[in-house]
């Protein structure tokens, strides 16, 4: 038998996009989809895997992890040698994949040397688009430094995920130097975090011209910005700069709903870190009060997804975990059931994330050309898309044509 060469038969593929499931055989061939049809002729020398009537959807998409985020305690990460983080990466990537994860676009921690190890095969994990550094001022999201701390020398060669940039020359020059380094897309932390401690996420931390300044930087690359933005005036900020993609949005409300709409830009909500570090926070020693503010961010980015989908703004699937959270990834499918129809869910890890990772026909959905990222269930995820919930229940995930896991 030829693993280039595999037919899977008796399959039900659910499209994502026409929310339809039709009977058929898939034949993939080098890595990508070779064929999808009623019925298929195998050659003799083709490996074939009999799905026996279970349902077949896209590899899912993770448009908002961090897979070196191995620890919650970043200041101790902060001046880890990239090498070191790798190393201690290889099994949060490799579980990513495990949960069904075939792409993971990560904003602010991985580099050029993660995603060529994984496209090399030298590394197991999920396809990588990385944006290299969070570019924040000090004391924001991933630099988590005292201010006046400038860590910009050397800074890509060490582990923070992020890169204090003081003065506008310093954050075009550090956008300039992760466009460079091969970055897919910029990172910009627009605001503080729920749970900074000097800057919280009402802070806004650039002008719109800077902003906008780094939107032209990575478009003049055919690159596009994600922002990290909590707050309604904030958001609006962003997207009047050109930022394409609106990271957590938490307290977005009504007004911002015109601009997402007029400006084509994403909402990519991360949920289920507020509900872990609700439940879990005091194991990473926040205090009261700072749990306080998460369960407000948790109960609001929940209303702000209803909101969102309502508006028709798109909307893709994020979850932001660090250290041992990273179990959790697929439980954001669970939290978004809570509001969001089964379809929506599943068009928000699968073809919506591959449209705002500019891969639309490549990943995110079964069709001729795309590669063959794949996983395998039992039960239909448009009727309870919460069976996405349970990846050690899949029967079956590739990746570009190379079979991760099988029990079948």
């Amino acid at each position: 038998m030829d693993d280039s060469l595999i037919v899977m038969r008796n399959g039900h593929l659910i499209d994502p996009r026409s929310e339809t499931i039709q009977e058929v055989d898939i034949v993939v061939e080098a890595g990508r989809i070779a064929a999808v049809d009623e019925h298929v002729v195998a050659p003799s020398h083709a490996r074939t895997i009999d799905l026996a009537g279970r349902f077949v959807l896209p590899g899912l998409i993770d448009a908002h992890a961090h897979v070196g985020a191995v620890s919650a305690d970043y200041d101790a990460m902060m001046d880890w040698p990239m090498s070191y983080l790798t190393a201690r990466s290889v099994r949060v990537m490799s579980d990513m994949l495990s949960r069904g994860f075939t792409t993971i676009r990560d904003l602010g921690g991985a580099d050029h040397g993660m995603a060529r190890a994984i496209d090399e095969r030298v590394l197991v994990g999920p396809r990588l688009r990385f944006a290299g550094k969070n570019l924040s001022r000090a004391e924001g999201p991933g630099h988590p430094r005292d201010y006046g701390n400038d860590y910009r020398p050397r800074y890509h060669e060490r582990a923070a995920p992020g890169v204090a940039c003081q003065t506008t020359a310093a954050l075009l020059e550090a956008a300039r130097i992760e466009l460079e380094r091969g970055a897919h897309q910029l990172k910009v932390s627009v605001t503080g975090g729920v749970s900074a401690r000097a800057s919280g996420p009402a802070s806004i931390k650039f002008s719109e011209e800077e902003l906008s300044a780094v939107v032209a930087l990575a478009r003049a690359a055919g690159r596009y910005v994600a922002g990290h933005v909590y707050s309604s005036e904030a958001i609006q900020l962003a997207l009047r700069s050109g930022i394409r993609s609106i990271e957590h949005g938490n307290f977005l409300d009504a007004d911002c709903l015109p601009l997402f709409l007029s400006q084509g830009a994403y909402l990519v909500p991360t949920l289920i870190t507020y509900s872990a570090l609700a439940e879990h926070g005091q194991d990473y020693g926040l205090t009261g009060h700072v749990q306080e503010k998460i369960v407000h961010a948790r109960d609001a980015g929940l209303a702000a997804v209803e909101l969102a989908h309502r508006a028709r703004v798109p909307i893709a699937f994020g979850s932001d975990l660090m250290g041992s959270m990273h179990r959790l990834q697929n439980e954001e499918f669970r939290l978004r059931a809570e509001v969001l129809p089964a379809a929506e869910i599943l068009r928000s890890a699968t073809v919506t994330a591959a449209e705002l990772l500019n891969m639309r026909g490549l990943i995110g959905e079964v069709v001729p050309g795309a590669y063959a990222d794949l996983i395998v269930v039992d039960d239909d995820p448009l009727d309870d898309v919460t069976v996405l919930c349970r990846p050690h229940d899949f029967g079956l995930i590739m990746k570009e044509g190379h079979v991760h896991h099988l029990a079948i």
